[in-house]
């Protein structure tokens, strides 16, 4: 577990400049809780002002009894639990104080956050407001002007450690459910704010004295009571399912999942079909209209917790498809909301349509409709209140008709190779015929058919060629940083991906998986060292997140990629690795000079005919042969089947029976995206290394660019 407030810091990094505000209360109710038809009951005042503010231990009870009238169709309760380990954050235990769920959920559930239609958080000490509310009359330049040296943002230590707890509550919440937004508010002394969160930031209310103007927490706690559930965030596109005793066992048996786990229903719009309506007629008492253009699917609840706020917030599972008998894959995103930005189902149309080989089957994608919650608003009033712009999602889904084996659970070295030439051979389909590059080579995005067969996934961090915004869509860094290119990692805002930093990246997920998964001669903490220090290097430099320096370092050093002292210097997947290291590492090396390229122009020729194995390592040669190899993918898709071929022969049997083990794998199930933060492991690891680790980093970038 992280040290005491060390999570709070790393949650308020990741999320700054994604809370919006402050709104004014009553403009956050109308234009996030619209008035309620029914009738407020009457407010006692003196129930709000008589609330006990010296102890926090105190303001509870009281805390509740005020605001309870205003919940008849929510259940107010003391948190006394624990929301358990599968809903931790970084493995810190999530657990808000005064939780709110449905009047359906039994009485005796008090703490679980995948269950709460609300939360609060509670202080009795003011100066641990989270937010720092500007002067009201101030709007515009002068608004931001204002912001610029006093941000929104509270920067004191008590400020930031309210501001990461809630953090953690919204994260836990929105990613242990299916949920699209959600509703909070915070209590400091006599003072509170009111909340939304949703996957673009959240929406902040200026704080007021809810022992004076009570009437703002007594319309915030009725509206929410008495609003449907999709309206308080919840997404009625997934529900428990109400199937037959009989076919719900058959479908848990062919999913493997334990005969009493819950199972869900999941209505997966596609984009090829008419939007379905979303008005409230024939709905049933879920709020759902039955939609002809829409497929339900059943499986278990998504059971993986994405670990930022803010983003594409990925998570999948298998699910079973009634109509055709099978399994399929679900893939559930908040994709950008841009026109730009292309949909993944689109681009696996276009890929499909030029009959790129090597992908997974795309069966259905598509938007979640919903009347209130299938896209983020949090964006739409940044540039109002903050003066900036921040990114809006669409919540999309698709579906793969094929559901395979990560390829960290490959059978033997032979099979790793040749699943990464398949997949290689599927990036230059896609980039030769139709024009698109796939931008995030990674070994989560290559899957194992059941067949063996490898399959390149997951398209939506693709650029278009073809796009009109292509030039500038070149430009920053896109992708998952373990595998991201070292050039790339070292200049992240100021160079242009290609197609180079693609073919490089398939070298990393072949080390990276090889070395994870196989043991040779090396500890288990040892590879694991190997990998911490070369893909999982990251400096923070004058606030830009930049690595590749060990990545850097190892290839411009010939022969030395991978690993020393793991495999047999004759193993032949130690020898392709190397082979490929050592192309790319000219990547990083100074080109010929003038003067040598003279000098070979002189001299070359007659080399070549009279010692030809002498003027094949002269270093003109040997650079301009390797740059000629890496502008097409023929030469390392040739370079993997060679290799995957002369494995069947040795290196199958001398290394499969080290593959795959328990702690090998283990290394290798959560590679990082770059719009998010490592696992738990990975920054506990980092918090304790030594303070002279930066300084050597130092000293190594010093040492490449020398080279």
């Amino acid at each position: 577990m992280p040290p005491p407030g060390l999570l709070e810091k790393v949650l308020t990094l990741n999320a700054r400049n994604k809370f919006v505000g402050p709104f004014p209360a009553d403009t956050f109710l109308d234009t996030f809780l619209p008035m309620s038809s029914c009738s407020i009951p009457d407010i006692n005042e003196a129930s709000f002002s008589q609330i006990p503010r010296k102890r926090t231990s105190h303001m509870f009870k009281p805390l509740i009894t005020a605001v309870r009238p205003f919940c008849s169709m929510l259940r107010l309760c003391r948190t006394t639990g624990s929301s358990g380990e599968k809903w931790r954050v970084y493995q810190q235990d999530v657990k808000p104080q005064v939780a709110m769920y449905d009047t359906s959920v039994p009485q005796d559930v008090d703490t679980d956050i995948s269950r709460m239609e609300a939360w609060m958080e509670v202080t009795a000490h003011e100066e641990e407001d989270p937010f720092d509310d500007p002067p009201p009359q101030l709007t515009g330049e002068d608004l931001f002007a204002h912001l610029r040296t006093h941000p929104f943002e509270r920067e004191t230590e008590q400020g930031m450690r309210t501001r990461g707890r809630t953090l953690a509550h919204a994260i836990a919440q929105l990613g242990s459910q299916n949920r699209n937004f959600a509703f909070s508010t915070i209590l400091f002394g006599r003072f509170a704010r009111l909340v939304r969160w949703d996957r673009a930031g959240a929406a902040v209310s200026r704080r007021f004295d809810y022992t004076k103007t009570p009437e703002l927490l007594a319309k915030f706690f009725w509206r929410l009571s008495q609003a449907s559930r999709d309206s308080r965030g919840s997404d009625e596109s997934v529900s428990p399912a109400d199937l037959d005793n009989e076919v719900a066992a058959t479908i848990r048996q062919q999913l493997d999942m334990p005969p009493d786990e819950q199972l869900f229903r999941y209505e997966i719009h596609d984009d090829a079909d008419p939007i379905p309506s979303t008005s409230s007629g024939g709905a049933d008492e879920h709020g759902r209209k039955p939609s002809t253009t829409s497929r339900c699917y059943y499986g278990p609840r998504f059971d993986f917790m994405p670990w930022d706020l803010t983003g594409s917030s990925t998570r999948t599972a298998v699910l079973w498809d009634l109509t055709t008998g099978k399994k399929v894959f679900l893939k559930d995103l908040w994709r950008p909301d841009s026109t730009s930005a292309e949909k993944e189902g689109d681009i696996y149309r276009t890929l499909q349509s030029h009959n790129v080989p090597h992908i997974a089957p795309m069966e259905r994608s598509g938007d979640v409709p919903s009347i209130h919650g299938a896209r983020t608003q949090t964006q739409d009033y940044s540039e109002q209140y903050l003066g900036i712009l921040i990114s809006g999602y669409v919540h999309y889904r698709l579906t793969l008709g094929v559901v395979g084996k990560r390829l960290s659970q490959f059978s033997s070295p032979s099979q790793l190779v040749s699943a990464l030439a398949d997949a290689l051979e599927a990036h230059k389909g896609a980039y030769e015929s139709a024009k698109i590059l796939h931008r995030d080579i990674s070994a989560g995005n290559i899957i194992l058919s059941p067949t063996g067969e490898g399959l390149l996934i997951d398209w939506d961090h693709c650029l278009n060629m073809d796009s009109p915004s292509y030039e500038e869509a070149q430009y920053g860094i896109s992708g998952t940083w373990e595998f991201i290119s070292g050039r790339l990692l070292m200049e992240p805002d100021n160079e242009i991906h290609t197609l180079q930093d693609d073919l490089e990246s398939f070298l990393h997920v072949a080390t990276w998986t090889s070395v994870g998964g196989i043991h040779g001669k090396l500890s288990s903490e040892e590879r694991e060292y190997y990998l911490d220090q070369i893909f999982r290097d990251k400096q923070n430099i004058n606030g830009r997140e930049v690595g590749g320096t060990w990545k850097h370092l190892r290839l411009i050093n010939e022969n030395c990629w991978g690993p020393d002292n793991w495999l047999p210097d004759h193993s032949h997947l130690l020898l392709m690795l190397r082979k490929l290291g050592s192309t790319f590492g000219l990547r990083y090396r100074k080109p010929p000079s003038d003067e040598e390229r003279r000098k070979y122009r002189v001299a070359g020729e007659e080399l070549r005919a009279t010692l030809p194995e002498l003027y094949e390592t002269l270093y003109v040669c040997v650079y301009d042969k390797a740059m000629a190899a890496i502008q097409t993918h023929d030469w390392m898709i040739e370079v993997l089947r060679e290799g995957s071929k002369a494995m069947e022969e040795l290196d199958d049997q001398v290394l499969t029976t080290a593959t795959n083990s328990d702690s090998g794998s283990a290394l290798i199930a959560y590679p990082i995206k770059s719009d998010s933060r490592e696992n738990e492991r990975v920054h506990r690891k980092r918090l304790e290394q030594s303070p002279s680790l930066p300084a050597e980093d130092q000293r190594l970038r010093k040492k490449v660019k020398q080279a």
